[in-house]
């Protein structure tokens, strides 16, 4: 059981140090989209602003894990993060994808309280690393934000199973990446 938190946290810190960056992923091509034209543009932005959202995660986990000396400041990601969920909730999402928005918006707000708890934790003068392989090696925002974005890539394959090989990937990689403790969303 320890070695499986533990494995979780080298997880969660190789994607979020090391990351996919966003020139390096698949990209969804709207033209090439074997859905509806609407679906497809919606899609194209959730990915934008989900992309943001990835690497604000990154520069805020740097922050965090350096202690303050590199990366995007706590106070920073906050107030990106706020933008990045009213940006993700004035999408205009076509009906048979509302669900998809509003699992990514939770996911993005399970992050969040996930990143202020490992803030929290380190105002207290708790080192986060140890805090990871107990309590937070089970954090519950952690988990319901992976959760939350397994389900949005099954229901994307689902809605869109003629959709082609370049786009799937690229639902995988958009959603991996926005993934904290991603071994891979559909892996």
């Amino acid at each position: 059981m320890t070695h499986r938190i533990a494995r979780l946290g080298l997880v969660l810190f190789a994607t979020l140090v090391v990351g996919l960056p966003a020139s390096a992923r698949a990209a969804f091509d709207p033209r090439a989209a074997r859905m509806e034209r609407s679906e497809a543009l919606f899609l194209e932005q959730l990915f934008e602003v989900s992309d943001e959202a990835s690497r604000d995660n990154l520069a805020a986990a740097s922050w965090l894990r350096s202690g303050g000396r590199e990366g995007l400041h706590f106070e920073v990601y906050r107030e990106r993060v706020v933008r990045t969920i009213q940006l993700l909730e004035t999408l205009e999402a076509p009906e048979r994808v509302e669900e998809v928005l509003g699992l990514v918006v939770a996911a993005v707000r399970d992050q969040r309280d996930f990143f202020a708890d490992w803030y929290q934790a380190l105002e207290e003068g708790r080192a986060f690393e140890s805090q990871l392989t107990s309590e937070y090696g089970y954090h519950e925002g952690l988990h319901d934000s992976q959760r939350r974005l397994l389900e949005v890539y099954g229901r994307l394959l689902a809605l869109f199973p003629r959709e082609g090989e370049g786009n799937r990937r690229a639902f995988h990689e958009q959603l991996c990446a926005l993934d904290l403790a991603c071994g891979g969303a559909g892996r």
